[in-house]
């Protein structure tokens, strides 16, 4: 059965509703004085085009009716050559052709068959050669049918090879066919595909009927298409795969048929039959793959301000980092003299200070450089010397990068950044200032901070490897205990959402200042406690002090800041 022939009468918009073509059906009248029609944008046949209730309001036409599985089923079969597919391969699959209704030669739509577990037709996928244009005839829904071909090879087997497509199933079953050696070419390869491309992968594989399916073969290879869709496919279905019996096909060319019209036959025939690899979840590897890491001697990372802390600690390393304290306690003093330690040591900083102005910052860092609070009314500096002191952080290369926030805390834009930042300045030190403004606003946020964490532990990781430093506003403590700003201790109990930053961070770190003390030496001291040490564990609970020079600006140890 071919699409309309007789002689044609005029264009009209197709009748297909999954079809936006205003002019592409043809109507052709026949010997008879009956019409029908063919849309060639989509391949849609209309045996009466002109049937009562068909016009809408807009003028387009409503189907009422359309091919049938058993029309399809009369349908003849033969090869697609603008896929190299032979007429012997479609043959085997049943797969029918839809032909040009003016040459009755032409194949303008193919459709494939997809079978229950009764080995019945229960539905066709029709697919335009001229578009990658699907429409489905009958039932193919996931919960009901078997792999595309797979009514084929109700036996079971050695292999069994499962493709994204259907044109890629026949490609790889007519390679391996054409290419078998001597004694092998009477067998019939079992090759089968996914109903509806990567995205079915999961639920398709994972079907009771494609598991018991798939539970009759030795071997289960998988021939996805090469790309990311595909590849991200591969982890999907290996998820409802027995991994003893799964492998993987690499080859070099997009899919099965791309390769079998790039003439590779012979690489797609051995890239299934030889060389498909074992199933290896990501994430997992071998001692003998971390040999030469392990024996690579641990590092020190670079130091920190405070010499203390650099040997409590071994220095710093790509991780995440939370700093608690009360309010006013010394959270951003604390960053701004971690900041300008960094700009020191030629060591690019991306500063995400989320209640301070720009301006404000950057004159506070070059007044460290210079021993001077030139942020105070009451402290004069020469302009001049302040300048070069602020673009000695970028005398060879940029080194400070400020977000100018402008009010705007949104942890999306700020996340791109950083990933910015790391990836094209090579920014390895990051400061959020504080995490809990960001979070502010979210109805869940639990949620949000946990979501917030995460993203922070994939620029900890490769390939960004930076240090995230955060900083956290403090619960209240108890009644009975001593207000965090009139220095009480800080626990990790007391972070704002502390089950996700215990969770992800490497280390916790509290400040610890009475801001009520009479004695100004005493209100200018801050006990630095180390809450928790993931890497290492010995620093958990060491504390040490830092001091806050009014005249300097400077925030360094107790011993060292006077």
């Amino acid at each position: 059965m071919s699409l309309p022939k007789g002689k044609f009468s005029k264009h009209i918009p197709c009748t297909n509703p999954e079809c936006n073509s205003s002019d592409a059906m043809a109507v052709y009248t026949q010997a008879d004085g009956t019409v029908d029609a063919t849309c060639y944008s989509c391949g849609y046949y209309d045996p009466d085009p002109y049937a009562n209730g068909r016009q809408t309001n807009s003028g387009r036409a409503k189907v009422v009716s359309s091919l049938s599985i058993e029309q399809i089923m009369e349908c003849s079969t033969s090869s697609i050559p603008s896929r190299n597919i032979s007429h012997a391969t479609c043959e085997f699959y049943d797969v029918k052709t839809l032909l040009n209704g003016t040459d009755g030669i032409t194949p303008v739509a193919i459709c494939f068959p997809y079978y229950n577990t009764h080995n019945t037709i229960v539905g066709y996928k029709k697919r335009l050669l001229s578009d990658k244009i699907f429409n489905t005839i009958g039932n193919t829904s996931l919960d009901d049918i078997l792999l595309f071909g797979a009514n084929k090879f109700q036996d079971g087997g050695r292999k069994v090879y499962i493709t994204e497509g259907e044109l890629d199933a026949l490609s790889l079953f007519q390679v391996l066919k054409d290419l078998a050696g001597d004694g092998y070419r009477h067998l019939n390869p079992c090759v089968v595909s996914l109903p509806h491309g990567a995205k079915s992968a999961a639920k398709a594989l994972g079907s009771p009927q494609n598991q018991e399916f798939l539970s009759r073969f030795e071997e289960i290879i998988l021939v996805f298409d090469q790309d990311e869709a595909g590849q991200d496919a591969v982890s999907q279905a290996c998820s409802f795969l027995p991994p003893e019996k799964t492998k993987i096909a690499h080859f070099s060319e997009k899919d099965p048929n791309a390769m079998l019209m790039a003439n590779k036959a012979s690489e797609l025939k051995w890239a299934v039959l030889s060389h498909a690899k074992a199933y290896h979840p990501e994430g997992i590897t071998t001692s003998q793959n971390l040999l030469t890491e392990a024996l690579t001697p641990v590092q020190r990372g670079v130091d920190w301000p405070w010499p203390t802390l650099t040997e409590l600690t071994y220095g710093i390393k790509p991780g995440i980092i939370g700093i608690g304290a009360g309010v006013g306690v010394g959270k951003t003093e604390f960053f701004h003299e971690l900041i300008h330690h960094h700009l020191r040591g030629s060591r690019p900083v991306g500063v995400f200070l989320l209640e301070e102005a720009p301006r404000r910052t950057l004159q506070i860092l070059g007044g460290k450089s210079l021993n001077k609070a030139v942020h105070r009314p009451d402290v004069s500096v020469d302009r001049e010397d302040l300048e070069r002191s602020i673009r000695e952080f970028n005398s060879t290369r940029e080194l400070l990068f400020l977000f100018d926030h402008k009010g705007s805390r949104d942890w999306g834009t700020i996340f791109t950044q950083c990933k910015y930042l790391a990836a094209v300045h090579g920014v390895r030190h990051i400061i959020i200032d504080p995490l809990t403004a960001i979070i502010a606003h979210e109805e869940n946020t639990d949620r949000a901070l946990h979501k917030l964490m995460a993203d922070m532990a994939v620029l900890a990781a490769d390939p960004y490897s930076c240090t995230v430093y955060y900083s956290s506003h403090l619960n209240e403590p108890p009644r009975d205990r001593r207000p965090h700003e009139e220095g009480g201790r800080v626990r990790e109990a007391h972070f704002a959402g502390s089950r996700a930053m215990i969770r992800f961070s490497n280390y916790i770190i509290g400040l610890e200042r009475n801001k009520q003390d009479p004695d100004l030496s005493k209100r200018n001291t801050t006990i630095v406690r180390i809450l928790k040490d993931r890497d290492f564990g010995s620093a958990t609970g060491e504390s040490f002090k830092i001091h806050y020079n009014q005249g300097t600006g400077r925030y360094l140890e107790f011993d060292l800041g006077f």
